[in-house]
């Protein structure tokens, strides 16, 4: 088994444990409502109690579930990463030139993962506002905004700005979906550089 598959099978192992926290914390809250609907035939004191266990467990159960994704947004990464050698390492050899171009070809404008975060944050079509306003889930999460379109948002199909529709993008340009590519950095490497 490859590197690349093992961490695939890690991936899909956590999607699978945050599938599940999901659904433990979906029926302990159906539970808590259930328990607060009910509340005039149970003794209020012991309702109490039961209310604060589950509110502690949803909770503790929160928590694992964010750290889970956590872990599964560093997996995202090293897979991602891993995907980033293994083309490397099976990419022809580039014959050098007499007279290099003045700038990188538009491929190698932003083949990190840092310096796609910051093309995009230097782009004006990343508005980090803008996206933690429409995604409150990302904000709760904590994770640089810029680094969640790149990893998760353009995949899920959220816009990086009032500016940039990434379905619309994609649908001019179906052979990212394929390649994988993050349609915003795609774009900016395409754009004429600045001279």
């Amino acid at each position: 088994m490859s590197i690349l598959e093992q961490f695939f099978e890690e991936y899909q192992q956590l999607k699978t444990l945050v599938s599940e926290f999901e659904k433990t914390n979906q029926e302990l809250q159906t539970e808590l409502d259930n328990a607060l609907t009910s509340k005039s035939e149970f003794n209020l004191t012991a309702l109490q109690e039961r209310l604060s266990e589950l509110e502690q467990e949803n909770q503790s159960l929160k928590q694992e579930l964010a750290e889970q994704k956590n872990l599964l947004a560093e997996k995202d990464k090293e897979i991602a990463l891993l995907k980033s050698k293994l083309t490397a390492t099976t990419q022809p050899p580039v014959a050098k030139t007499e007279n290099p171009p003045s700038s990188p070809p538009a491929e190698s404008r932003a083949s990190s993962s840092s310096e796609a975060i910051n093309l995009m944050e230097n782009s004006g079509l990343f508005d980090k506002n803008w996206y933690l306003q429409h995604y409150p889930d990302v904000a709760k999460s904590g994770m640089n905004p810029a680094e969640h379109y790149l990893l998760f948002g353009a995949a899920e199909m959220r816009n990086p700005s009032a500016n940039f529709n990434t379905a619309a993008y994609l649908r001019q340009h179906p052979e990212l979906l394929r390649s994988k590519l993050n349609p915003l950095v795609h774009y900016l490497n395409q754009r004429p550089q600045k001279v």
